[in-house]
Order: structure tokens, then sequence, then C-alpha cells
């Protein structure tokens, strides 16, 4: 399963690179090329395991921009510009 995930993946990714390369090259996408992207974006967008890494995902965004938030407010100043200017 987890193979069968990355390789839908791997598909979607590699279809969107060419599709992206082939139009910035002026080239427009056959329609077979179009239809196929989507195919893989479907299964990849609807797969149950895909989904839930999307749903925990963002979860975890969530807890990171509550935890910045929360130090902002015990630091008295924007705790994300100040991680940017530390760098």
């Amino acid at each position: 399963m987890h193979r069968q995930r990355e390789d839908l993946f791997d598909d979607l990714l590699g279809a969107r690179e060419l599709g992206n390369e082939r139009e910035q090259a002026g080239e427009s996408l056959h329609n077979l090329a179009a239809s196929e992207y989507f195919d893989l974006r479907k299964k990849t967008r609807y797969h149950p395991i895909l989904s839930a890494r999307e749903d925990q995902l963002n979860v975890v965004k969530s807890m990171f921009s509550q935890t910045s938030s929360d130090l902002s407010a015990i630091l008295g100043t924007d705790y994300t510009s100040l991680v940017a200017k530390s760098k």
C-alpha cells in the first residue's frame, strides 16, 4: 500500500513537471496528457491514505500556528518575525 501511494505520487509529480515544462516552452498540452494528469490527481486526492495524511498534516500545521501565537503573546512580539530576523 505504501509503495502504491509513492508510485501514484511520483506519477503525479512527473506528469505535473512535464506539463509545466511543456507549457513554459509554449507548447499546448495534448488532451490525453492533461486527462492523465487529472486522473492521477483525482486518484491521489481521494485516496484514503493520502487523505488521512493530509488531515494529519493540517492538524500539525494548526498546532504550529497556535504555538507561534502563544509564543508571540508570551514574548510580547511577533515570534515569526523574530525568527525570520535571526536567520
